[in-house]
């Protein structure tokens, strides 16, 4: 029998070709002007392949590069999640391109739970803050991937619930649902409309929504915090 797995030099041409893909991509997506507090929130749960984690943290990193911390507009942050949530750049951190970008070279596939509403919490209670080096008055977004639902452990909080700190800090979300096991009520409940859920068929597919989805985060509006 003849097997049916590719080809070292077919999974070569793949992984060269998505290569190719992401620069171009990096090469013409937006750049934003207007200033903001920008944090990606980044899945590191077990149902992602690790070819595929590669392909996000990729993703990642072009759409960062809207953003030019280097300016003084642009803060950014980075927080990962799986069954916990880990601080992988705070805003005092003051990283430029550079340094974010090794920063989510760095972040560890740890092959856990779902826990979206501990990234949420963290956000909430030490990025999106002054400790956390939040400028008072300026537009916070924060962009969340996730392949999969919520897990259901004994302390789960409710997604709705989780959120509302950040709401109530005027932070503006968007969420990128990827493949067929997300539930899109749940990210509905996170962000303040259902166009700011963007959805893509599998991990090849985000690179095609890089400049999409940098547009939308980049049109933040003015922050109303306490409301």
């Amino acid at each position: 029998m003849h097997s049916s797995s590719p080809s070292p030099s077919s999974l070569l041409f793949n992984t060269q070709h998505y290569i190719e893909v992401i620069m171009y991509f990096l090469s013409i997506v937006v750049k934003c002007s207007e200033e903001a507090d920008v944090a990606f929130v980044v899945d590191t749960s077990g149902s992602i392949s690790d070819e595929n984690f590669k392909k996000q943290k990729d993703f990642v990193k072009s759409l960062a590069s809207s953003f030019d911390p280097t300016s003084t507009k642009h803060q950014l942050g980075l927080i990962s999640y799986s069954s916990n949530a880990q601080m992988e750049v705070s805003f005092t951190d003051k990283a430029d391109r550079k340094e974010f970008e090794e920063a989510v070279d760095r972040v560890p596939h740890t092959k856990g739970r779902t826990r979206l509403d501990k990234a949420l919490k963290l956000a909430s209670s030490q990025l999106f803050t002054t400790e956390g080096g939040a400028r008072s008055g300026q537009p916070k977004a924060m962009i969340i991937l996730t392949d999969g639902k919520q897990s259901q452990d004994p302390d789960t909080v409710p997604l709705q619930d989780a959120v509302r700190p950040l709401k109530k800090l005027g932070v503006r979300i968007y969420a990128i649902a990827i493949g067929d096991d997300v539930d899109l009520n749940e990210l509905y409940e996170v962000t303040e409309s259902k166009e700011d859920v963007f959805t893509v068929s599998d991990f090849d597919d985000l690179a095609n929504m890089a400049n999409d989805i940098a547009l939308k985060s980049c049109r933040i509006a003015a922050p109303s915090e306490g409301k």
